[in-house]
């Protein structure tokens, strides 16, 4: 499965993560009855702009294993072979580009302009959660906001 050479654009959508988070490209295992992942997916050459809540993401509903034990569904199915690369965010609500449920991922020369640019939560520019051995090398992430500080007492 690969996506290549795309621009997505102007995505409205809601400021939340879990369980199925929006925005411009997001590659999701959903359901429960057989064990499911994503071989070999390639996100390249593209650019996402202007979208909530997250630029470039990969999810599953594969989550549990002993170093995560309330993750989703009943085991670990990491996604295999996700290379991320030379891709462009910019203006993201949330998150610029999240490696979810992976092992082995690649996610290089990619830019994230403009993170966290309207959600209350907290966000990062690019990130791993629930995943090994993930390499990350020559990004560059800039212009992230910080969440709200609460109130004084």
């Amino acid at each position: 499965m690969e996506v290549s050479g795309v621009d997505v654009h102007d995505v409205n959508g809601a400021d939340f993560k879990d369980p199925d988070p929006s925005g411009g490209i997001l590659f999701a295992v959903r359901g429960s009855a057989v064990p499911a992942r994503f071989d070999s997916p390639r996100v390249e050459d593209s650019t996402v702009r202007h979208v909530d809540r997250t630029g470039i993401a990969t999810s599953s509903t594969r989550g549990r294993r002993a170093e995560h034990p309330n993750g989703p569904g009943a085991s670990w199915q990491p996604q295999t072979g996700l290379v991320v690369r030379r891709n462009t965010v910019q203006d993201a609500g949330g998150d610029g580009i999240v490696v979810q449920a992976a092992k082995g991922a690649l996610v290089e020369h990619n830019r994230v302009d403009g993170f966290n640019m309207r959600s209350v939560g907290y966000n990062a520019g690019i990130w791993a959660w629930n995943s090994d051995e993930v390499l990350y090398q020559y990004n560059e992430v800039t212009g992230g906001h910080g969440t709200p500080a609460a109130p004084a007492r």
